[in-house]
């Protein structure tokens, strides 16, 4: 899963898993975007903005005045 989650201004996270670029690490990238996409599809996460996979990250980007980016956060860690 992800190293490392952190904070792009006010209203970005991004779900970091490391310098390595692979196929292992783009797999578990997608999957994580697929698991977003389908939470926010299902109501369970209001205020998701977009959600952007690249090789070894995914960016997040959310509307500050529904969610905030601990609930966020803590979501992804859960």
């Amino acid at each position: 899963m992800f190293k490392k989650l952190s904070n792009i201004g006010d209203c970005g996270i991004v779900c970091d898993f490391g310098n390595e670029v692979s196929q292992k690490i783009n797999i578990d990238v997608i999957k994580l975007f697929h698991h977003v996409k389908g939470e926010v599809l299902k109501g369970n996460l209001n205020g998701i903005l977009n959600y952007t996979p690249s090789y070894n990250k995914l960016i997040i980007n959310f509307d500050l005045e529904e969610i905030n980016s601990s609930q966020i956060i803590d979501f992804l860690k859960s």
